[in-house]
């Protein structure tokens, strides 16, 4: 059809979101330094999500970074605001996924993990 793009998953992307999740997933797992636990964590995440995006999108690298590190930080400040009890979220899920403690050093751990990205293209 005229005017549509064939697309596709960049395995590459997916190669890289199932590491950086398996490594995540070992990190809350097993790991009980709370210096790699702190913020390897809050590091690996934003990878973990530019990567997951970058399977089904194809567009501006340096935009996909920007949004992601953008979004973290927005999740961050919603942890500021309490949002979770604001909201009444019972999900076990969710209040894991959004957290409910803000700490200034996430935002920083967000940055450098934004900075791997774009460092070394992965």
């Amino acid at each position: 059809m005229k005017g549509f793009k064939k697309q596709y998953i960049n395995k590459r992307n997916l190669v890289f979101f199932l590491i950086v999740l398996i490594i995540e997933v070992g990190i809350a797992r097993y790991v009980k330094n709370p210096l790699i636990r702190g913020y390897g964590g809050d590091i690996l995440v934003v990878p973990l999500i530019y990567n997951f995006i970058r399977i089904f999108s194809h567009g501006d690298r340096n935009k996909t970074i920007c949004f992601v590190v953008s979004f973290a930080i927005f999740v961050e400040i919603l942890q500021f605001y309490k949002i979770i009890e604001v909201i009444g979220i019972e999900n076990r899920f969710l209040r894991i996924a959004v957290g409910n403690t803000f700490d200034f050093k996430d935002v920083i751990c967000y940055l450098i993990g934004g900075l791997l990205i774009y460092l070394f293209n992965f």
